[in-house]
């Protein structure tokens, strides 16, 4: 049988960690139960202030009258797992995400070429650590085994597979996150641990809570074979950075550029590809959006040059004013083929009680979305060639070009 050694990664907060804006004000996520808004989960300045999972919207205002409140966005969540599970294939092509808040991680090939477990745990914390995620990191001979591992918040490392058992038996029901109704069932027989419920007769069990649930188990404890479905990155990037306030301070622009031009970088390292074109879209509050494109001689792969020239570009600007955008809602129209290169920024804020705009720069290939349009297209050279559907005419914002390059 292959071995296998497998990376969770679990994200437990990133509900609140997609939220863009500031992390030293106190800030809710909501999730709707039984018609009533309750805290789903409160960054640590809420949390000194007393705000607690579970409270209703009206007892956190009370609480604290200053909170800014978010509602839950499960698409936010989802785009930025598959967005780290693009980040993930540098270390290993067997990245498998689960939802909605882990990244399961096949290292066994990848160890000795990253120098050992130590080395490759150290930079996959690292790099979550400089991006804002807060990660539990657990390793296990089975991906499942791994998982609830790390979402017992343990961080255990386990090697053999002959030390599976025991570091499993002690284990909570909880980690399982199996339906309430199938829980209650195992706890009223007096079951509370997963070494408990693997000494019940199977058959009667299976009866009970399902067969499905027994394999489940079997596969975590590495009895069965284990097979996952693995991430395949896509063929266009999507990727955003919000600015903390309205601004047209071109070095703070530049800073939000700097940081998406490097997940260009690794989009295009992972898909071979390069860019010729670039187009950046900048909204403002009242006025038009400006439009700039800077087109290359030849195609190109260095970030680094990419934002000399933005820079270049910023400082001819006559005038530059504010940026702003509200709300974005991106659909994707163009695709990449092999040698070519495509970005673009999407990334939707959260509606906020407070009525807290998001501000942002805005870098990516052509785009629409139902209020706004942006777009900043990366091309390809002659025969690798990029493929664009066009938007209607519709849908075009109205816009200042500003050309050259």
């Amino acid at each position: 049988m292959k071995q296998h050694l497998w990376i969770a990664l679990y994200f437990n907060n990133l509900a609140i960690e997609v939220i863009p804006g500031s992390l030293n004000e106190p800030r809710a996520v909501l999730t709707g139960q039984k018609h009533q808004d309750r805290v789903l989960m409160c960054n640590p300045v809420a949390s000194r202030l007393g705000v607690r999972p579970g409270l209703s919207i009206n007892a956190a205002l009370a609480l604290v009258p200053e909170l800014e409140v978010v509602f839950r966005d499960i698409d936010m969540e989802t785009q930025a797992l598959q967005e780290l599970a693009g980040w993930a294939i540098r270390f290993t092509p067997a990245v498998s995400i689960d939802s909605p808040n882990a990244l399961l991680l096949d290292i066994h090939s990848s160890l000795k070429f990253f120098g050992g477990l130590a080395q490759l745990q150290e930079r996959l914390i690292n790099d979550l650590d400089r991006w804002g995620y807060e990660v539990i990191f657990a390793c296990a001979p089975t991906a499942l085994a791994a998982l609830w591992l790390a979402r017992t918040g343990s961080e255990a490392i386990v090697l053999e597979p002959s030390e599976l058992s025991g570091r499993l038996a002690a284990l909570s029901l909880d980690c399982l996150h199996w339906s309430g109704a199938v829980l209650n069932i195992l706890r009223g027989m007096g079951v509370r641990t997963l070494g408990e419920v693997t000494r019940l007769p199977r058959g009667g069990l299976a009866q009970r809570i399902g067969p499905e649930k027994l394999l489940e188990l079997d596969r975590g404890f590495g009895r069965q074979p284990e097979p996952r479905e693995f991430y395949r990155p896509p063929k266009m990037f999507h990727a955003a950075q919000e600015l903390p306030l309205e601004t047209a301070d071109c070095r703070l622009l530049l800073e939000s550029l700097k940081s998406l031009l490097g997940r260009l970088r690794t989009f295009l390292l992972i898909h071979q590809g390069s860019v010729q074109v670039l187009w950046l879209h900048l909204y403002h509050y009242s006025e038009p959006a400006t439009l700039i494109r800077i087109g290359l001689l030849r195609p190109a792969t260095d970030t680094a040059y990419l934002l000399d020239l933005i820079r270049i570009r910023f400082d001819g600007f006559p005038v530059f004013r504010p940026c702003r955008i509200d709300w974005v809602a991106n659909r994707p129209c163009g695709r990449v083929r092999p040698g070519a290169g495509k970005g673009f920024v999407r990334r939707p804020a959260g509606l906020c009680r407070r009525g807290c705009g998001a501000y942002r720069a805005v870098a990516g290939s052509p785009g629409q979305s139902s209020r706004v349009r942006y777009s900043a297209g990366f091309g390809a050279p002659a025969g690798g060639g990029m493929e664009s559907s066009q938007p209607s005419s519709k849908s075009q914002p109205v816009c200042r070009e500003l050309s050259g390059g």
